[in-house]
């Protein structure tokens, strides 16, 4: 799941906090 649209649901350092 390394898509763009994780930046805009976790704007952060690792990019898959709310992705997790």
């Amino acid at each position: 799941m390394d898509r763009p649209v994780r930046v805009r649901f976790a704007p952060s350092p690792t990019g898959a906090l709310h992705i997790g």
